[in-house]
Parts: C-alpha cells; structure tokens; sequence
C-alpha cells in the first residue's frame, strides 16, 4: 500500500516541457507490477515513474529496495554543490496520469512532484546542472551519502548510468516547495521526502566553521519559536558555494532546501533536515530578529521509555536501571556510576552514539541520577552539549566532581574538573583551568581535595588539585608509562590507579606515606593477561574492584590488597565495566548490555561466594606485589622483553594475502598495456612492477653488512646467481629552501613536476644538484618461487654510507633479454640500537592537486603545501612517515593521473622512508575503473604490518570494499581474520602495538565507520592497542578508551594554509613521549620552520627565539657564515640542523656521533665551529658524499634556560 499523503498541490505546464517526439516516463501510466532489471542485465530495465519509486513499506523502504530501475526527473541541484567527488543531486517528477483523477494515458500530469536522491560516489561526471531532465539507471536503496539513510536514493554503478536529456528543463525553475513545520510528522514530511521544500523560523546553533557547515531552525508547529524544542537542522558542505557569514544566532531564517532524512535505521521515520541548493535558498527577516544573539534555548531532553528489568538470579546480577534508547540512537556503554554515600542514588552519566549527527535532542553524555525513593526514579540533571564523564560523589554526598569537555571539536578543545553541589540552586565550579585533558576526578576522604588525570606534561600522570588553597595542582606520578583513573583509599593513606608501565595496564597501588619507601608503588594484577583497568577501593579498604578483559571481554574482577588474592565477579557473555561500590560494600555496581542496551546492574558478593562455595575460585597471585614503576630519569625498569635477537627495524609481518597475484595477473595479462610496456627491459615507469618487496611505500632497513631478501617478479626463465645483479643508488639529494622551491632528488628527471606541468615552470634545477651515488650489492642467494617470483639474497657491504637508497634489480633471462627494475627509497642503511628511541611522523589527508594546495602565496604551484611538509620533513629527519590515507584529490576521475602522480612525488623529493595507507578516496569504484587495482599498481598491499624494534605497526585498510558506496569507512571478514592473527602474534611477543588507519573507529560522537567498526573496536580492546593514529576528519583530534589513545592529524594540504600540518611523534622507553606540537591535540603547522643564513659575520637578526624544534641551512657558495638559534626560555624544545655544503676534499665517508656540553662547549667539526652554551649539542651523523657533505645536529636541552647555539661555517670553494 502506497504510505503518501495529498499536502500540496504546485502548478505547473508539464505538456510544455515535453518535446516533440518523446514521451517522458512521468507521462506514463504505472508500470505493471512495478518492474525492475534483473542484476545480470540492468540495460533492459522497463522505466519506472518516481511515484512507483515512492511506493515504501511499513519500515519507510521503497518496495523496489536492492532493485535496479531507471527513472526520469528534473534536477534541483547542480552536480558538485552537494558533494565535491560524487554526482549527488535530488530529481523530481510529476505524478503519472493514471492516478491524478482518472486522467487517460494521454491526458495531463498530475500536479503532485514526487522526489529521489541519485548517487554515484567517485566521479562528478556527467556534470548535471539544476533544471536539466536526466534519465538515471541503477539500484535502489536508502543509504546515500554517509548521513543521508532512510530517504529513497538511486545508485548508478558508473558514469554512463546518468543521461541529460534536456538542458533548462521549465520544471527547473521551481524555486520553492511545500511549506513544512520544522516538526513534521511523518505522514507529512514522507511524501516529500526528495524534492524542495520551506520551512521558518528562530536560528540557533549557528557553525560556520568545518566542512560541515548550518545551523537550526525553530519553526515548530506549537508556536513558540524560542524555545528550542522541534528544530530542524540546515545542513550544507564549505564547498556548496552557501555563504552565512551575514546570519547569526537569533535571526528569523526563511530557507528553502531538499528535505532529506537522516535516521540510521528502520523504520525511518524521524530526523528529517534540509539540504540548501544555492545561496538564494537562504533569506532572513531583520524585522524579526532578536535584538540580542538569540533567546535562552531550551536543550531538549535525551528520549528513553522504562522497560522490565531482566535479571539474573543464577549468576547473582540484578538489572538496576532499566532505560531503552527512544530514537534509532543507542546508549554508550560510558555511564560511569558511583553510589552516593549514603546509598539513596546512583549518580552516572548517558549518551547515545552519533550525537554530533543530525538530531535534535540533547544525545552527548550528560549526568543522570537514579534515586531510590519507595521505586527506581530516573532524571536527567544537565542537558547541555559539553559532554560529562567520570561523576563522583563527594564524601558528605552533597557535590559531585565530574570531567567536563569543552569544545571537542576545536583544535582548543579540552577536558577539565568540575565541582557541582547539587542540593543548591548554583553553578558548577571549575576547578581545573589547564588547556590539557583533566579527567577521572577522585576525592580525598575528608573532601579536601581531588586526585586526576591528566596529560598537561605530555602522558598521562596523576595530580592532586587542593580544593581549599589556590595553588597549582601537584604531579603524583613522573615516569614514561601512562597514569590515570586514581581512586582513594578511605584511610587517605594510598591512591589505587592504572598504569602500563609494565607494558600492559594493571592495577596499581600508590602509598602516599613517604616513610614507607619499601612499597611507595605495587603492582596488583601482573598475574593477569590483557589489560586490567579502572580500579575502586572497597568502603573498608580490603579489596580493589576492577574490570579486566583476562578473559576477552570485560569482567569486573576483585582483588584483596594485603594478599593479592584475585576473584573473578562477573562472567556474562558481553561487556561488564566500571564497578563501583555500595555504601556498605555487600554489592557491586557496573556497567552492561544484557540485551536492552547498556544499563546499570548489580552484582550481589555475598550471593555470589554462597553459589561458589562448591566451585573453585578463579584466583591468581599478584607476583609483582612491591614491583616499583621507574622514575623518568630511570628509564622503563618494567619494560617488554627485549626483542628477539636481530635486526628488527622495518620488518614486514605480513600483508593483504593475493597482493603478489594480483601484481603477477597485472604484468602477465597487460604485457602490452602502456602501464607495462617500458618494463621488459628499462626501469622508470612509476609504480610496482618486477620487484615487490621491498617497496617504496613498505622499505627494508638494514645494517651494513648484513643481508637484505628482494622478491621479484620474472615469469621468463633465470638459471643461477650469475645472471642476477642488485645495487643500492642514492638518485639526488635535497637541497631544500623552505620558501620552497625544492629541488627534486633526481634534477634529471624532468618529464612532471609536483603540479602535473614540466618541472621547469616551477623551479630552477642546477644540474650540480644532483648526486649519485651506488653501492653494489653481493647477490648470494636466488631461489625460485610460485608464480613467477625469484627470492634473492643480497649483501649490503660494511663500508655503505648511513642513508636512504633506490633499490635497483637486473636480470639477464637465458633467452638473452636484460630486464632492470628500481623500486626508489626501498631501502633504508641505519645503525644499529635504534629500536628504543625512534621518531615517525604522521601525513594525512593530501588530496593531491586541491583547490587548497598552492597555499596563499602568488604564483605558487598546485601541491606547494605538499611539497612544504615533505622539504621541512626531509630536514626533521623521521626514521619513517606514516601517509594516513587519501593521497588522491577526491575521485576516480584523476586516478590514472593522480596515482602516478603521487608516486612521482614521493620518488622524487621525499628522502625518508614511507608507509601508506587508504582512504575512501583512494579507494572508488565507477565503472571499470578501481581505485583498489590502482592502489596495487603504485602502493602495494592493502593492509600489512611491520615491527620496529619492540613495537608492532599494524596499517589497517579501513575502506575496505564496502558494499554500500560512501565516504564512511567499513573493514570486511576477511581483513578482520588477518588482523586478529596479526594482533594475536603482537600480543604474545608483548609488542607495543599501534595501529594505522583512515577512519577513526573509536568516535562516539562522529561515526565514521559503519560494518566492522565493532569488531574493529574489539580487536583494539582486547589485543590492547595502546595507539591509534587515524585521519579523515582534516582537523587534529583526540579521542581515548582506558587503554587506548585515539590520535586524530589534521589535513597536509586540503584546507587553508594555517590548517595543514603533519605530526612528528617521539618514542623513548617503550612509550610515546609525545605526539603534540602544543597541548592538548595540535599537531605541527606547516611553514612555522624557518631558514636563516648570514654570510660572513652574525648579526642579531639571524638570531630568532624557537620554541620549534628545527632550523635549517644549505651552504653551497665559497663564503663563510654563521648561523645563530636563541631558545629564549621556552625549555622542552629540540633542535635539529641539517648543513648540506660542498665537498672540499675528497676523502674516505665519515660518521660520528659526538657529545658536547657544560656552560660553553666548543668543537671543530670537518671545519665547521660549533659554539654551544648552557647545554649539549650531539653531532649524531655526518656523511661524506661524492660531492657534497652533510652534518646533522641534534640539541635537546636539559633545563627550561636560555639557550644559544652558534655554528660557524667554515670558506670553501665549490667542487668543479
């Protein structure tokens, strides 16, 4: 039965839009039987009107769900306006003349317009204009673009699927729609679902700031415009070309737009909000404007209904609260409970997944109290949009402390403490003003003061804010490990928290008696495996709860502090976390989802142990009971066992399985293509084609001396060693200007530059740039493999200078044919004892050739800001960068030139090693044409990992073929299968483990993955992933669970110029010690490194106070300098100086890793006069080159003191 209701009626001359000779399908009468193509042949499709399209089920489906169909209608919307890398419009049609009252199959259409969203991700091709008649054919469904669910949508597979019939359609010059409520009921807003329509009132919620760009308007049905209640969201995109800089909170806003629905699940029937087609759909009324910004708005409420409890009287658990999600949204598993002292409520906090999204009620966390008064009574207590976490109650129960973010969205954005008396009429108080993130508050017994977390030192420690004094809160914990969820013992003497500094979390016990030095800190739970988390001391102080995923999931354990006795609590299928005490320590409070969502239960101890009294106790003695964590200045005394005896730096642990048959297939079925045709017997063409491993994009390090394994691909027959020759070969090098004409690694090779032009139109290159050097390689080992592949075995000789090299591979066949293969910067020769302290950086988001990527400098070329953050990377020095994922532009229109493109430019002008990842742009899908076989092609496998020392890297693909196309991220079975494997071998080798990926898993708030995205959570959870550095959202972000940080790097080049960066993370002790340029999220901007240079004497203006970390120089004329960096106090800063001069004599390569420091120390260096004062310079690497030689310097100061480096440089002459 056809759901759709008669509202109104617009005129129009549809018989004048015909042309002569074509029948529009609107025209037609109703298709019979509502047919549809079959999938093997969807070009036999018999037309379907947008009425038949409308036809939904009770769910709100249309009833052709998953069909092929084509239709026909008028667009509202150009091509570009809603997404800039997909074909995304609305069409909208006429009613056929068999239902408009009788009409004959020849007379007039009906007045009533029936609407649809067409789809097509991955190209804007055909570029459709608003008013242009187009036939469209594809799938229907009712998933469009990441939000858009539940609104019917048709989805062409390729470009071809779209036709304009006719340009300037006079249906197109519809202007406005129907007049909605901003509360439409369903009967109402359904039937215009797709098509234009009006809606007017307040505007609150103002952003104009982000991609994501609207706000809310309030013209509900009941009148009251100022209330906030039945709003309605207007959405757009930064590049829709809709300006609202000229609107503000308060305004009255008439505005005209495509009525999408945004709900997530069945039955659609809520979350309507509209989509904007052009500036002129948006007006305001200043004669109704507020005076001020807008009135006090009323956040609605969170929807949720009572059910029935369920409990579990076999197991001892009793269901608490019983609240069931009143929207498609469900609740957080984050409620935090703590019982009031006096055991009369239960204060906790609730929210529901997606809150950022397009919903109206207040869905972020929030606090809720659960009182006990004769029956359980529910209530809401704040219902603001600044998420809350972690309540406690005070000790005299009158306050509670509680986390509150401010914010998130902003690179600013932080968490800090709050105090709230809730018996009184009055505010929160702010006790925490730091810019860090201030969470998990614990109150000392006599409510004095508040222990914390917080990483406003860089990790995680512990801190102590007194409540009664207006001093700056104190550090209780200084060493590498991570610190956090502290809980008071109710004696006052000890704080129970988590720290990983053992490797994994585990419950410690911190004695705050300084007389007791024998058990200042204790480990409690080093028996258990997986992660033991989020302690609470028992009201008697005998027993610590906690929750423990020994077993997988989440249990709530209990430990006995004096004997270190564990016990086992809970043990249902799912999740059980965050315990928390009653008032006379008979129950447990926690957290679960038993099936209705999470809520609160109980577990009953002293039914529990009467039930166990026939049944073992799963116990386990503390064995690190008295173990200390080590101070900073120690070093991580607890650390993983050390790795396994080797080198073990950049080591592939495995990848994507068929990556090597997919390249075989490639070579071997497009012998003749033109991306395989220069192979046989030349190297040059980008991409991957004979060798395979290593790669650009996946690199082998190695020692001098040692061996390194090459696979490559030779269907044609080899017989021995003889016939195979492997050679290391430095192609050029940077001499890098950072205000940045970059000279590329290979001055020779001019065919493209960075911008897809010849190199000459954006650079000078002097042919003395160049400098080639080669290592030939001792070939001891070929063995043939399946498919085609040869495993050779090749020695790097001990006198290899320390650098990054092209790794080149030639093979004489027995038939006489030569075939030479380069895979550039494959091949890292590193010292040994780098695996405990190593520095990588973070690259994300590139979108080669953006609008954005020339930066605001005139003249400059497309990818200028690109190859910015590689020139000032190249002098950073990384041991490796991370790419984050869509590296191409948008689409799969640019792939064949995008991905060459961005291959050519990391050959050429990156001189560090590089891993990758993909994006949802990377990864399209139109037509023929797959960004997955593109990938291939240029970067290698989908998904792999590599170890560095003793951390584990696993690289994630986190668009992993969805079935559904959108920018949102998915990972299929076949890559979780992998990982797990992958994971589980990590975590028995008690590796540190960081995982990288494009799409944030762990956002609650903005979800950005949908299948997979649990059980990608679980497998973090459980193998305890201590980091995940993610991208996608272009702004840096910082998310975290108790045992993981999520790590968010804003955009490299698809933003405004003082929005781009990357992100350089150091790692000591088997921790990272730091991933923030500035607190508490920021990652480095691009262009805030700076060169200065003075020929002959200094002067203060060389001189310039750093609070970076890197100064540069190259020298290359016959004049001396000197160069001066002045710290002017800002303490904690490293410098690194990277000198590139001409070579003066020829000479045997030279390194040296020197140390000097005290008051002044002064050291001649390969005639280069180094001056340092107050602190140490380490001179940690010099390389003599065929014509040039490099120092590389690296300063870290040991105080906050001024600092003053001076580096004189010593008169040369040019060679040659």
């Amino acid at each position: 039965m056809r759901r759709l209701t008669r509202l109104v009626f617009i005129t129009m001359a549809v018989a004048a839009a015909v042309p002569l000779g074509w029948q529009p399908i609107w025209s037609m009468p109703h298709v019979a039987g509502l047919c549809a193509a079959s999938e093997s042949n969807p070009t036999s499709v018999a037309p379907v009107n947008l009425a038949d399209l409308r036809v939904t089920n009770e769910l709100g489906e249309a009833v052709l769900l998953g069909k092929t169909v084509t239709v026909e209608g008028v667009a509202v919307v150009d091509t570009g306006r809603w997404h800039n890398a997909a074909n995304y419009f609305a069409i909208v049609g006429p009613e056929p003349p068999s239902a408009a009252h009788g009409a004959g199959p020849n007379g007039p259409a009906s007045e009533r317009l029936y609407g649809a969203l067409v789809y097509l991700p991955g190209t804007t091709r055909p570029e459709v204009r608003a008013g242009d008649l187009v036939r469209v054919t594809g799938k229907v469904s009712v998933r469009g673009y990441t939000t858009d669910y539940g609104t019917t949508v048709v989805i062409p597979s390729k470009s071809e699927d779209i036709t304009i019939l006719e340009r300037n359609h006079p249906l197109g010059t519809l202007t406005m729609g129907a007049t909605l409520p901003t509360d439409p009921a369903y009967s109402e807003a359904e039937p215009l679902e797709g098509q234009l329509v009006t809606v007017e009132g307040r505007l609150s919620r103002y952003d104009n700031d982000g991609i994501t760009r609207g706000f809310w308007v309030d013209g509900s049905r009941d009148g009251n415009t100022e209330d906030g209640k039945g709003k309605m969201q207007v959405k757009f995109y930064d590049y829709a070309g809709v300006d609202i800089t000229g609107l503000k909170n308060g305004d009255w806003v008439v505005v005209t737009g495509v009525l999408v629905q945004g709900d997530d699940a069945p039955p659609y029937n809520s979350f309507y909000y509209l989509r904007p087609t052009k500036q002129a759909d948006i007006r305001s009324d200043a004669s109704r404007a507020l005076g001020t910004a807008g009135g006090d708005e009323i956040d609605t409420g969170m929807s949720y209904h009572v059910a029935q409890p369920v409990h579990m009287p076999d197991k001892g658990i009793y269901q608490l609260s019983c609240l069931v999600s009143g929207s498609s949204y469900p609740f957080l598993d984050q409620l935090y409970p703590d019982w009031k002292p006096d055991g009369s409520a239960v204060v906790f906090t609730l929210g529901k997944m997606k809150s950022a999204r397009t919903t109206q009620e207040t869905a972020d966390l929030n606090l809720f109290l659960l009182k006990f008064t004769g029956q359980t009574e529910v209530s809401q207590v704040t219902f603001d949009r600044n998420p809350k976490a972690f309540p406690r109650w005070s000790p005299d129960g009158r306050r509670v402390a509680y986390s509150s973010g401010v914010n998130l969205d902003d690179a600013q954005g932080n968490w800090d403490i709050w105090v709230w008396d809730l018996d009184k009429e009055n505010k929160p108080i702010r006790v925490t003003t730091d810019s860090s993130y201030d969470t998990t508050p614990a109150w000392s017994p006599d409510g004095q003061s508040i222990a914390f977390r917080s990483n406003r030192a860089g990790n995680w420690d512990l801190w102590r804010v007194d409540l009664s004094r207006t001093s700056s809160p104190a550090r209780l914990t200084d060493s590498p490990a991570d610190e956090g969820y502290p809980d008071w013992s109710p004696d006052g003497s000890m704080i129970a928290y988590q720290s990983d500094c053992s490797g994994t979390f585990n419950i410690w016990v911190l004695h705050l008696n300084e007389r007791d030095e024998g058990l200042s800190q204790c480990c409690l739970t080093g028996s258990l495996s997986g992660n033991s988390v989020y302690p609470r001391w028992s009201p008697d102080g005998s027993k610590i709860a906690f929750m423990s995923n020994h077993y997988g999931t989440w249990d709530i354990w209990i430990v006995h502090v004096p004997s270190g006795r564990l016990q086992r609590i809970t043990d249902l299928d799912g999740d059980e976390k965050y315990p928390a005490w009653s008032p006379d320590g008979r129950r447990i409070l926690f957290a679960s989802d038993a099936g209705q969502g999470w809520n609160l239960y109980v577990a009953d101890l002293q039914k529990i142990a009467r039930m166990r009294t026939d049944k073992p106790d799963e116990t386990g003695e503390a064995a690190s009971i008295g173990a200390e964590c080590p101070s900073e200045a120690e070093g991580n005394a607890a650390a993983p066992e050390a790795a396994p005896e080797g080198f073990n730096c950049g080591k592939v642990v495995s990848s994507e399985p068929g990556f090597e048959q997919e390249v075989a297939r490639a070579l071997g079925a497009n012998r003749t293509s033109s991306r395989h045709s220069d192979i046989p017997d030349q190297d040059g063409a980008a991409g991957i084609n004979r060798i395979v491993s290593p790669l650009l994009t996946q690199p082998a390090f190695v020692r001098p001396g040692d061996a390194i394994s090459v696979k490559v691909l030779v269907p044609e027959r080899t017989t021995g060693t003889a016939g195979w020759q492997a050679r290391l070969s430095v192609q050029g090098g940077t001499l890098a200007c950072l205000d940045c004409q970059q000279v590329p690694r290979d001055a020779n090779r001019r065919d493209e530059g960075p911008d897809g032009n010849d190199k000459q139109a954006f650079g000078a290159f002097p042919e003395d740039a160049t400098v080639l050097y080669e290592v030939p390689l001792s070939v001891e080992q070929v063995t043939q493999e399946d498919d085609g592949y040869w495993r050779i075995k090749a020695r790097v000789p001990y006198c290899t200078p320390l650098e990054l090299y092209d790794l080149i591979v030639t093979v004489s066949t027995d038939g006489g044919k030569v075939i030479t293969d380069r895979q550039p910067n494959a091949v890292k020769v590193v010292r040994d004892g780098v695996q405990d302290a190593f520095r990588f950086a973070i690259l994300s988001d590139v979108h080669l050739n953006n609008e954005h990527s020339t930066g605001v400098g005139n003249g400059n070329p497309t990818n200028y800001l690109l190859l910015k953050a590689i020139a000032e990377l190249n002098l950073l020095r990384p041991d490796f960068v991370i790419l984050l994922g869509d590296l191409v532009e948008s689409n799969a229109d640019t792939y064949d030139r995008d991905f060459k493109q961005m291959w050519r430019i990391l050959d050429e002008y990156a001189e560090f090693p590089v891993y990758t990842v993909m994006g949802n742009h990377d990864g399209q899908r139109v037509g023929q044409t797959s960004g997955f076989e593109y990938w291939h092609t240029y970067f290698g496998p989908l998904y792999y990992s590599f170890d560095w020392g003793d951390w584990h890297f696993a690289m994630v693909n986190t668009y992993d073929h969805p079935a559904h196309p959108s920018d949102n991220g998915t990972i299929g079975p076949a890559q979780l299968d992998w990982l797990e494997k992958d994971l589980r071998l990590a975590s028995s080798e008690k590796k540190h483990i960081v995982m990288a990926l494009h799409h944030n898993p762990c956002d609650e708030r903005w979800i950005f993955m949908d299948e997979g995205r649990s059980a990608l959570k679980r497998l973090i959870e459980h193998y305890g992933v201590k980091y995940v550095f993610a991208g996608h959202r272009h702004t840096d972000q910082l998310e975290e669970t108790e045992t993981t940080k999520i790590i968010t790097t804003r955009t490299a080049q698809a933003a405004a110029e003082t929005g781009v960066g990357y992100r350089l993370v150091e790692v000591n002790q088997g921790t990272i010690t730091s991933f923030n340029y500035s607190e508490p999220k920021s990652s480095q901007t691009t262009g805030l490194l700076k060169t200065y240079l003075s020929p002959g004497e200094a002067d203060e203006s060389s001189s310039l106070p750093f609070s970076t970390f890197l100064v540069s120089a190259s020298y290359r004329d016959a004049l001396s300098g000197k160069i001066v960096f002045a710290n002017q106090g800002f303490g904690d800063s490293v410098l690194h100086a990277r000198f590139v001069l001409p070579r003066r004599t020829p000479g045997q390569r030279e390194t040296s890793d020197r140390q000097m420091g005290g008051q002044t120390a002064v050291e001649e260096l390969g005639g280069m006069h180094i001056v340092v004062d107050e602190d140490r310079v380490s001179v940690w690497q010099v390389v003599l080159t065929s014509r040039s030689v490099v120092y590389y310097l690296e300063l870290r100061p040991q105080r906050r003191s001024s600092l003053k480096v001076e580096v004189s440089l010593p008169p040369v002459s040019p060679e040659g």
